[in-house]
């Protein structure tokens, strides 16, 4: 005969079985968590051994605030100024402005004169001077106008009319002399005439000195009158940025196509395209010549 075989049921628990789980489960609940990061610090200062001293600094640092502020002892009062005996009858101090004028330049710079290393040159020249040593003489020249007086205690130079005026001795007679034995000196000045503005305007410009705008300085002002040379044959023009085109007679430097400083003779022409319109414009040397712009009396000796 076969064996028949049954079914596995589950034992029934006893009562005392069945009330372990419940308990677990009601003691994990009412458990705290403690966050992750708390945990894992607690743990890494236990393997360091660290509590402790934390602990000590945490107890340190509420503790010595507490003691400081317990054991502070009141500010002294301030002490209280008692002037001496007899101290009323000092007047009080009167404070008074004093007008200072202002300082003699001449007593400031006054130890400066032993310091001086042309004193003595300066002495002798005029002791020369005073001597008659000082008269102005005029250089062997055939023509008398053109002549520069040499003085033989000092040496003047004339500078080149294309820096500054040049001067010459003029005088009522022959040898420059006036009538009370000096001299007159010439200061002569380089004068321009020019026709320019405008190509189909253009008007006459009359005594164009140095510095000058040319043809208008407020409307125009292409090109400024620099110089001339020594024997009034060229004239010097600075060139204005605004132009952006230049042609016709005379030279430019540094090249043809940027002329910044031009070079113009006598009846001579020159266009140039200016300004943001791009007008015509055009300069043309009618005269060119030097002026006396001051006379000065030398005395003779």
């Amino acid at each position: 005969m076969k064996k028949l075989k049954l079914p596995n049921l589950p034992k029934r628990k006893s009562g005392a079985d069945a009330a372990e789980p419940e308990a677990a489960k009601r003691t994990a609940r009412t458990q705290i968590q403690v966050p992750r990061a708390v945990e894992d610090l607690y743990r890494d200062m236990r393997d360091r051994r660290l509590i402790f001293p934390a602990l000590a600094l945490i107890v340190a640092i509420i503790a010595v605030p507490i003691a400081l502020s317990a054991s502070k002892e009141p500010a002294p009062a301030p002490a209280v100024f008692q002037p001496p005996e007899g101290s009323e009858a000092v007047a009080p101090a009167v404070v008074t402005e004093q007008q200072v004028g202002v300082r003699d330049y001449r007593k400031r710079l006054e130890g400066l004169k032993s310091k001086d290393p042309f004193a003595g040159s300066f002495a002798s020249d005029d002791a020369s001077a005073a001597g008659g040593g000082g008269e102005l003489v005029d250089p062997p020249s055939t023509s008398t106008a053109t002549s520069t007086p040499t003085p033989s205690a000092s040496s003047t130079t004339s500078l080149p009319s294309s820096t500054s005026p040049s001067t010459t001795p003029s005088g009522s007679s022959g040898d420059g002399s006036d009538s009370d034995g000096g001299k007159t000196l010439l200061v002569l000045a380089p004068r321009i005439d020019i026709r320019g503005g405008l190509v189909h305007e253009r008007k006459r410009i009359n005594d164009v000195e140095i510095g000058d705008l040319v043809p208008s300085r407020k409307h125009a002002p292409i090109a400024m009158f620099l110089s001339v040379s020594d024997d009034l044959e060229t004239v010097q023009f600075l060139v204005s940025d605004e132009v952006s085109d230049t042609d016709g007679d005379g030279s430019c430097k540094p090249r043809a196509s940027q002329c910044e400083f031009l070079t113009l003779r006598e009846d001579e022409k020159r266009y140039f395209t200016y300004g943001p319109h791009e007008k015509r414009y055009s300069l043309k040397i009618t005269d060119i010549r030097e002026e006396i712009v001051d006379r000065r009396k030398v005395p003779g000796g």
